[in-house]
């Protein structure tokens, strides 16, 4: 053995003689040498006794240090190094290398029973050993490898702890090895903290953290964390490094494109961040500030909602997604011009005054949109009437009457409906009802006639009206424009007769539109198509079975309001959500254009320089409808006849008015069956034109379409086809033998005109925030009403024919202005409203600064009425120009008068004054008027003297008379039949009147007001009221109770009663010669003849004689 062990270090020896070992040595790899690698009954143990002697570098870590336990390492001796790794300077060093043997004879081993001697440099990076062959088997050497990491790192958070978040970095390996270390380190897209030392954790330490203020400079960027472990005793092994997961901390926006479309709804956009946005306790606001900013191509032509700002604070963070979520929405602008489609950017500008200063510098993402332009059609429906359809190519003439399908949509609930009558031997369109969405809206002139009101918009679908709708009025009453938030509209212009129509389809409608407009598909060829499918012929542009084909029964007219369920196809709905506010944001000019339905920017909204909002009058007029009906004030109240009256069976007294009388027309009493002479009606005296050939009246048209604005604009640079309309014009002048229809035709072509120039991009200019404007031929340069054709416009504004004027040129100078008729036809029920305005209709008549009503009273008595001499000029509202409200002075019913009249005039100069027109308020408490100009006498009231009676009532300057309507409506009756008989009262004695207050009957015995339940309060006398405790045992006059409450006002001393003074001494109302009348009190009044020497509260008849133990029976004669 002892030869064996010399040769062994002799061979020893020469190995380690070699070249530099750091340089010449054989690495050793073999990890089942790992000192944690126990053997298993049946594993080959390790034995080193053939080791080729040498110097090894261990790769896989290092000879351990300390003792080892048998069977360990793989090998039942386990040998290892005892002593610590010299350091790099002391060069090679001769070591003892020990192994842990097990003696023979069964005791325990020594750590070191066996020494090997061994040579062991460190290299600086690594350790080289020089190993010998060990002197027995089992034998080996040792390997103390770096811990190894099953999994990387997990990095979670953020965290949110008090005004900051951390991260975490947790590493999983077990616990209870206290010799484990692990290095953590922390990086940013890659790139290690340079502030940031390493974080080492032992022992069972397994989480190291970062926090808020690592991401200074660093927010858009990838935070992970890195980790190798190794055991403290060799910190020079370390195990590999091991990448954790990675984080995004910044601000994402998603989807990062989007491609919204004109005939689409809005896409959602989140702008979501990562990191909470915490702010330390002395910041009082934390926030991120988000400007929206939208460039590229036409910045408007898409909105978003959020006022053009977003907010991202501490509550948007979201515990369980650890995000932060804010939401805008972006939609391609409806803008109905062809512009093609376009690319746009939106970016979020933040500012981070009030946000944590991680953040500062931190640019987000931009949002790249793409638009898609939609295709819009307009229909219209002209003078007697004349069809121009979506595709435009063929002017349809339409002499049917009845309800029409103009158009329909086949995917949502969006219809037009006309209504057509007879009209100068054809047919003119009279009345247009559109529905889209919950929305119906009618507008009527069917029964126009002059003195009718102009054109009145009623909600059909009834009292309210979803948001985005809205309807428009001219100044003049003339034009209408309804609007939708689908971006459909429909625009009326009213020439009293009859009116033009014209409606827009919204993109979204492409190919989903039926009805005598067409199909809206692009196709002229299909626009005659039935609602079956069927595809009609021309016929000289007069197809009257595709006509027909879409004319409607009845009940199925929008205008007699009937509904329309769901399509069965898709279903688009514009509701709250999509119009909410929205926003045209531009941050370079500053701009944040926000407002309901932002996503409607067409341009023909805003042409109307004239137009007001009449939304909110509209829906309230409908509301009130039920309850006020604009032309009888008593809905109630049906007239059947010439001569029908209220509907009551037996009126006995009817009274008739001539609403547009003039001074000198009698009020008359009529008997049942009287004939009743209609009112006149106003006769305008329109001239009658010559006859007019073909030749006159292609010249007119001719004439009057070069006349107006966009005349020649038209016809030479848009190229617009004018030849449709000159022969619709000439075909209705020449078959109706007048110009009535000429103004129509022009308005038509102005339209269409219109239309074609705003298509085309090329005509709009910009402001100088960059955003689109319409050319000014088609909005400040257009004149209201084509000038009436009586003058010629000029940037604008209408320059009148010599003996015209209004801003329309549709006044006559020479003439004042005429009332034709009152609406409600000159009545008002003063029960039910206030009567202080009376709304006219008028014809020549233009608002100016001057315009006001001259009023005088009109006295109506027995019959007859009496015009006073007093005028007075009073306040004037234009409403339109064929519409004023004149206020009256106090035209409440005078206390005693059932009936009061007022003449009313008119003027616009102070100058001239129109005729004069019967305005009537009645006291519905007796009286029932109709809209024939009759009123009756209700069966249970009369009308004495002018004054409404109740049934019973006594006459209060005699009270011995009565109302006694089943004897005569219009005289008091004698009541002395029906007097009881009381013996006459003697002169009492001093205690008959002593009472413990006059207000007082009974000090008990009566429920108290405060407590229903008690029934030990006072009785009150009439006019008293119970006093609060802590006297509810008395009674004071009613208002009076703080005065008199707790003083008793006993009697005599403070009369006989609470409003009987005195049984003398004063002097009667019915014979003043007479002084032997009760004195009043209290604002009382006697109670006449009967009970002469008692007196009641006003208007309470019924308290006289209810006390005869203190003011005795009936006195009926003096």
């Amino acid at each position: 053995m002892l030869l064996r062990l010399c040769l062994l270090l002799l061979a020893h020896h020469v190995a380690c003689q070699d070249l530099d070992p750091c340089i010449a040595y054989t690495n050793m790899t073999d990890i089942t040498r790992d000192v944690y690698n126990t053997p298993r009954q049946g594993d080959r143990l390790i034995c080193d006794l053939d080791l080729q002697p040498g110097w090894y570098r261990l790769v896989d870590g290092l000879m351990p240090t300390h003792c080892l336990q048998p069977f360990s390492c793989g090998t039942q001796a386990p040998i290892w190094l005892n002593g610590s790794v010299p350091l790099q300077a002391q060069g090679t060093v001769r070591m003892t290398a020990c192994a842990n043997t097990i003696p023979t004879n069964g005791s325990t081993g020594a750590c070191c029973g066996t020494k090997i001697p061994i040579d062991v440099r460190n290299c600086g990076q690594f350790v080289v050993y020089c190993l010998r062959r060990p002197p027995a088997c089992p034998m080996a050497y040792c390997i103390e490898s770096a811990p190894r990491m099953a999994s990387p790192p997990v990095l979670t958070g953020p965290e949110i702890i008090g005004d900051r978040f951390r991260f975490a970095c947790g590493i999983s390996f077990q616990r209870g090895i206290q010799n484990i270390a692990f290095n953590v380190t922390w990086s940013f897209d890659g790139v290690d903290i340079p502030t940031r030392p390493a974080d080492i954790l032992t022992g069972d330490q397994r989480i190291a953290f970062l926090y808020q203020e690592a991401w200074r400079g660093n927010v858009g960027k990838t935070l992970r964390c890195r980790a190798d472990a190794y055991y403290v005793t060799t910190p020079n092994v370390r195990s590999a490094i091991l990448t954790s997961n990675g984080y995004f901390g910044g601000v994402r926006v998603a989807p990062p494109v989007v491609t919204v479309r004109e005939a689409g709804g809005p896409q959602q956009i989140n702008v979501t961040s990562t990191l909470p946005v915490l702010c330390t306790g002395a910041q009082q606001r934390c926030n991120i500030h988000l400007d929206i900013d939208v460039t590229g191509g036409s910045w408007e032509d898409i909105a978003t909602a959020n006022q053009c700002l977003l907010l991202l604070t501490r509550d948007h963070w979201d515990l369980n997604t650890r995000t932060a979520t804010i939401s805008t929405t972006v939609q391609a602008t409806r803008d109905f011009v062809r512009d093609g489609n376009q690319e746009l950017h939106v970016t979020f500008i933040a500012n981070y005054i009030n946000a944590p200063d991680i953040w500062r510098g931190y640019r987000l993402p931009r949002l790249r949109v793409f638009t898609v332009d939609g295709e819009t059609r307009r229909c219209s429906a002209f003078a007697d009437p004349h069809i121009r359809t979506f595709e435009g190519r063929d002017t349809l003439h339409l002499y049917e009457v009845g309800d029409f399908v103009l158009l329909r949509s086949t995917q949502r609930q969006f219809e037009v409906n006309i209504r057509t009558n007879e009209c100068v031997g054809r047919a003119c369109v009279c009345a247009v009802a559109i529905m889209d969405g919950p929305d119906t809206i009618a507008i009527d002139v069917c029964r126009q006639r002059w003195g009718a009101p102009p054109a009145r918009v009623r909600i059909v679908s009834g009292g309210s009206l979803a948001a985005g709708t809205q309807i428009k009025r001219t100044n003049d009453g003339r034009n209408f424009m309804i609007s939708f938030a689908s971006g459909s509209w429909l625009r009326v212009q009213d020439f009293a007769t009859y009116i033009n129509v014209e409606v827009q389809v919204p993109a979204e409608d492409f190919g989903h539109v039926q009805g005598i407009c067409g199909t809206f598909d692009g196709n002229p060829d299909n626009e005659l198509r039935g609602p079956d499918g069927q595809t009609f012929e021309l016929n000289n542009n007069v197809p009257t079975l595709f006509f027909r084909s879409w004319r409607l029964r009845v009940d199925q007219s929008l205008l007699n309001g009937a509904t329309r369920s769901q399509p069965t196809r898709r279903v688009i709905r514009y509701d709250n959500v999509n119009i909410v506010t929205q926003c045209l944001c531009n941050n370079i000019t500053r701009t944040a254009d926000c407002g309901n339905n932002r996503v409607i920017q067409d341009p023909v909204r805003n042409l109307c320089r004239s137009c007001h909002d009449v939304t909110d009058r509209v829906v309230t007029r409908t509301q009130n409808a039920s309850v006020i009906d604009d032309d009888n004030d008593e809905p109630a109240v049906r007239v059947t006849g010439p001569t029908a009256v209220p509907d009551r069976p037996n009126f006995r007294t009817m009274i008739n008015f001539n609403f547009t009388a003039s001074v000198g027309i009698n009020v008359t009493i009529l008997t049942p069956g009287a004939e009743v002479n209609p009112f006149p009606r106003f006769n305008p005296n329109l001239p009658v034109q010559p006859q007019i050939t073909q030749a006159r009246a292609n010249q007119l048209c001719l004439t009057a379409i070069a006349n107006f604005t966009l005349g020649v604009r038209c016809a030479t640079i848009v190229g617009f086809d004018t030849s449709g309309f000159v022969s619709s014009c000439v075909e209705d002048m020449v078959a109706a033998q007048t110009t009535v229809f000429l103004q129509a035709s022009v308005s038509a072509l102005e339209a269409g005109c219109q239309e074609a120039i705003l298509r085309n991009i090329s005509n709009f200019g910009t402001d100088g925030q960059g955003r689109r404007l319409p050319p000014p031929e088609v909005t400040k340069n257009i004149c209201p009403n084509q000038c009436s054709l009586r003058g010629v416009c000029s940037a604008g504004t209408c320059l009148c024919d010599e003996g015209f004027t209004a801003p329309d040129c549709s006044v006559q100078v020479a003439r004042p202005p005429q009332i034709i008729r009152i609406m409600r036809n000159g009545l008002c029920n003063s029960r039910r409203r206030p009567c202080r305005i009376a709304f006219l209709i008028v014809d020549n008549f233009h608002e100016t600064p001057n315009i006001a009503c001259r009023v005088r009273d009109v006295r109506i008595d027995n019959g007859n009425l009496t015009p006073g001499n007093n005028f007075s000029i009073v306040p004037a509202d234009f409403e339109s120009s064929r519409e004023v409200g004149c206020h009256l002075p106090d035209a409440r019913v005078p206390e005693d008068r059932a009936l009061h009249g007022f003449l009313i005039s008119l003027t616009t100069n102070g100058a001239l004054f129109s005729n004069e027109v019967l305005y009537v308020v009645y006291d519905s408490r007796c009286l029932a008027c109709n809209r024939m100009g009759q009123c009756g006498i209700r069966n249970d009231t009369c009308l004495i003297e002018g004054t409404c009676r109740r049934a019973r009532e006594e006459n209060p300057r005699n009270p011995s008379e009565l109302c006694d309507p089943d004897r005569d409506q219009e005289r008091w009756t004698s009541s002395l039949s029906r007097l009881a008989a009381f013996p006459a009262p003697c002169l009492p004695t001093n205690n008959r009147f002593d009472r413990w207050d006059i207000w007082t009957s009974n000090q008990t015995g009566c429920p108290c007001f405060f407590d229903k339940n008690r029934t030990d309060c006072a009785c009150c006398e009439a006019g008293a009221c119970q006093c609060p405790d802590p006297n509810p045992n008395q009674c004071a006059l009613c208002s009076q109770e703080a005065r008199l409450c707790g003083t008793r006002q006993t009697s005599p001393e403070n009369g006989v009663d609470g409003w009987t003074l005195s049984l003398t001494g004063c002097q009667c109302a019915f014979d003043p010669s007479r002084t032997d009348c009760a004195c009043c009190q209290n604002e009382g009044c006697l109670c006449g003849l009967e009970h002469r020497n008692q007196c009641s509260p006003c208007g309470r008849p019924e308290v006289c004689g209810s006390k005869p133990d203190v003011f005795g029976g009936l006195r009926v004669h003096g």
